[in-house]
């Protein structure tokens, strides 16, 4: 099977996209790493010429979905809910096979153009991982994307 689709889901060989024919199957698990031993997995996802994020909250089950144009594909939440039922068989982990819930994110900031949907995705990771609220919009986003251009920089995240 073979297929170019930029939107791979983590630690598969497999395609998140429906539409190019793929199984969207887990095949392949992390081995070095246990991820029900961490408290939230950012997961950016990229499709096409979008970027979204997924969230897992490892220790309340909630897998959410975030994007900054209102979109929901679906079709990765599930992959990612597929991939971490499969994780917890074969790290036998029993109690993660099961109470797994998705959400989506509606009352979050939202762009107003075609262009800044990574600055977004990198904002909601900060504001999640720092546990802040949300407390930026569209307008903010030219002073964002310094604030990450320096933060890259110096190697260390800027409040």
């Amino acid at each position: 099977m073979s297929c170019h689709v930029e939107g791979r889901c983590p630690g598969t060989r497999t395609c998140c996209s429906s539409r190019c024919g793929c199984s969207c199957q887990p095949q392949k698990t992390c081995t070095q790493v246990d991820l029900f031993r961490k408290t939230l997995l950012l997961i950016p996802i990229h499709l096409e010429v979008h970027w979204s994020l997924i969230t897992v909250n490892i220790p309340n089950r909630i897998i959410s979905f975030y994007d900054s144009q209102g979109i929901h594909f679906k079709f990765c939440v599930e992959n990612i809910r597929k991939y971490l039922l499969t994780e917890a068989k074969e790290k036998n982990r029993p109690e993660f096979l099961q109470g797994w819930q998705t959400a989506v994110t509606k009352c979050i900031p939202q762009q107003k153009n075609d262009s800044d949907c990574g600055v977004f995705v990198l904002q909601y990771c900060k504001c999640l991982a720092l546990d802040q609220p949300f407390q930026f919009s569209q307008e903010d986003m030219p002073r964002v994307r310094k604030r990450i251009y320096k933060e890259l920089c110096e190697r260390q995240l800027i409040d």
